[in-house]
């Protein structure tokens, strides 16, 4: 643990100096050294961690907290080393996407504290074992998070979105006080070991609180409200960090939970995979009719996180039905897709970053044939695009084909009610994975094919520098996607610390993604020898290049093209009721077709409209009336100082 303790001292150090120096590219390169230095000591004791061993530290923290216990199991290594691994890369990214506002001599002290010391709280996260000081992390992880999202503070959306998220964090907060002081206050400590004694009756509900606060950070349905918001407002980096590691903090605390809160598993299995299936659809359906690049990958996130809570809740099912192999496949393919989903999506966010700063928009209705001006970012777009939608060769195949291994099997074994839900959930997954095709081919089409759709002046290929932490990722990905085999120790030794994990299953496990592996190995070998085989029969003829033939229509322009609506306008019609749509026409009915005008349409989030901003209104109205008490004289305000005496003098006369 002494390196994961000198990681701290120097993020903490880093920190504090960025605050002090001056020059803007020296803080740059002072966050970049602290933070690949600590990701190279933490990832020291996780690899250890991940082969077995268990690191342990105690340190007494004063009066208020007392004895506060470090602890670095499988668990632990798993998310610390997911975190170090998209922090570091994020930093990279970063320093090149940070260089437009270098330039534009921006201060970018605090945004570099504020990306340090979130990383700093995230890893001790990972390894607190104390749940006020937990709570203490999770606070400045929750403040630093907001310090990031706000960097463009003179726009209004950005505050705005900055204020949502900072409200929302701080739900999670309560829930989280509250369920933890409930544990503490039966068991008699702050430790997370001591919670372990407590009964399944007295731990249920504390559980509840603790995975709704969890819940929400995580952004699964219906706590989702925040994340749309914040990922269009953060700059590209922050997004792929915040969707690649801060809402998996989240899926790391559900986890943990599971460590120390003994509950009624089956029961609450159930109760997770309902909502996560919800939620993956929900958050799908919302995704594709977004014109916004950065605001359909936020709703992918939440596709996503319902994914993994979808393991999380079948794991939970073979706890309680006492089915090995089925919370084998359940955790694991929550683990994996937790890792998965970390790789492409913060890649996908930072090639919505180059794209903006490519073209100054993120509204792909206004783009179009970028793929000739920037190859690699269309071809590692589509690279990403491919392993969301779980495609083989990527990753993202070999997790939801674990998932839905174990739905099947589950559905073989199970008793009436146990196949009916199971049916469900694989009808659900099902749903969830041709949505996503159709969500991606649109994105990819509108925004990297075709011709422009409007007037863009030197749009050009980002620099290597903003390319390299992407390939890195995408290598990663054809790794896990190819070779899965080489992860399962790992995930054998993080799902250790998880109940009733046999540890037998491991030559199974090994088995099972030896399959997935071969499979994906064919898969690519052949496309690569159709590739050859094409590339060789056309090599003898004569290719002759012409325009594509138009049907006799020759004056084509830009605005006969597909729009993003116009892909998904039978989808979007169908789903009318559940998805949200506003449409404005400046076009007078009396004189159409003959005057030309604009038709616009946007999306609005359903399920925020009627749980949020209706009732956020009502509230507004009524306390509208009473504005007359706010009358900016001072006698009226003392007067209510009286009143408010003279009531509590009576009410005490009264109880008493």
């Amino acid at each position: 643990m002494i390196s994961v303790i000198s990681s701290f001292a120097i993020l903490a150090i880093a920190a504090l100096i960025t605050l002090i120096l001056k020059n803007n590219r020296n803080k740059g390169i002072l966050a970049i050294s602290a933070i690949c230095t600590a990701a190279v000591f933490t990832s020291i004791t996780a690899v250890l961690a991940l082969t077995g061993q268990s690191f342990q530290y105690q340190f007494y923290a004063g009066a208020f907290l007392g004895n506060v216990r470090l602890c670095m199991d499988g668990l632990s290594a798993w998310f610390s080393l997911i975190i170090s691994l998209v922090f570091s890369l994020g930093a990279f990214y970063g320093w090149g996407y940070m260089q437009h506002y270098l330039d534009k001599k921006n201060d970018i002290g605090m945004h570099i504290f504020a990306y340090l010391m979130a990383y700093l709280s995230m890893q001790a996260l990972c390894v607190l074992q104390h749940s006020l000081a937990f709570l203490l992390a999770w606070e400045i992880m929750a403040l630093s998070s907001f310090v990031l999202i706000i960097f463009e503070s003179w726009k209004a959306d950005v505050i705005k979105a900055g204020i949502n998220f900072f409200i929302q964090s701080h739900v999670s907060v309560v829930l989280l006080t509250i369920g933890f002081l409930m544990m503490s206050a039966q068991s008699g400590s702050f430790d997370f070991n001591s919670f372990a004694s407590l009964s399944a009756k007295q731990a249920n509900t504390a559980y509840v609180l603790l995975f709704l606060g969890f819940a929400v950070k995580a952004g699964l349905l219906p706590f989702h409200t925040w994340l749309p918001h914040a990922h269009p407002a953060a700059p590209a980096h922050i997004s792929g960090v915040m969707s690649g590691v801060i809402i998996k903090i989240g899926i790391f605390g559900m986890l943990r939970m599971l460590s120390f809160a003994p509950i009624h598993y089956e029961g609450v299995g159930y109760l997770v995979l309902t909502l996560a299936a919800i939620s993956g659809l929900y958050g799908i359906m919302q995704a594709i009719v977004q014109k916004n690049i950065k605001k359909l990958l936020a709703y992918s996130s939440i596709e996503n996180i319902g994914i993994i809570c979808m393991g999380i809740g079948l794991g939970l099912i073979g706890v309680g039905s006492g089915q090995s192999l089925l919370t084998y496949l359940g955790f694991a393919a929550a683990l994996l897709h937790t890792l998965n989903h970390a790789l492409f999506k913060s890649s996908l966010f930072f090639l919505a970053g180059n794209v903006y700063h490519a073209t100054h928009s993120l509204n792909m209705e206004q783009m179009g044939g970028l793929g000739k001006k920037m190859p690699w970012t269309c071809l590692f777009f589509l690279l990403g695009s491919v392993a969301i939608c779980a495609l083989p060769p990527m990753n993202g195949f070999v997790s939801e084909f674990m998932l839905y291994n174990g739905l099947f099997r589950w559905m073989q074994e199970a008793s009436l009610t146990g196949a009916v839900g199971a049916s469900f959930a694989i009808l659900a997954l099902v749903l969830i994975g041709g949505l996503a095709i159709i969500c991606f081919t649109k994105v990819f089409g509108i925004t990297f094919l075709g011709t422009a759709r409007s007037e863009m002046h030197e749009v050009k290929e980002m620099p290597k520098i903003r390319l390299v932490p992407i390939a890195i990722s995408l290598v990663l990905m054809l790794c896990i996607g190819l070779c899965p085999w080489l992860f399962n120790s790992a995930m054998q030794a993080a799902l250790a610390n998880l109940p009733q994990v046999d540890s037998s299953i491991h030559s199974v496990g090994q088995e099972h993604l030896a399959m997935l592996s071969l499979v994906c190995i064919c898969f690519l070998s052949l496309v690569i020898i159709l590739y050859l085989l094409r590339n060789k029969v056309q090599s003898k003829q004569n290719i002759r290049q012409s325009e594509t033939w138009g049907c006799g229509y020759t004056a084509a322009t830009p605005k006969i093209q597909y729009t993003g609506a116009s892909y998904v306008k039978t989808y979007s019609d169908t789903l009318d009721g559940l998805i949200g749509f506003e449409k404005q026409s400046d076009i007078p009915t009396e004189s159409y077709p003959q005057q030309a005008g604009e038709v616009r349409s946007e999306s609005f989030d359903q399920l925020e409209h009627k749980a949020i901003e209706k009732p956020l209104r009502g509230y507004q109205w009524l306390m509208s009336h009473f504005l007359f008490l706010q009358n900016g004289k001072l006698q009226f305000y003392m007067l209510y100082g009286i009143i408010f005496i003279l009531i509590t003098i009576i009410l005490t006369f009264i109880i008493h």
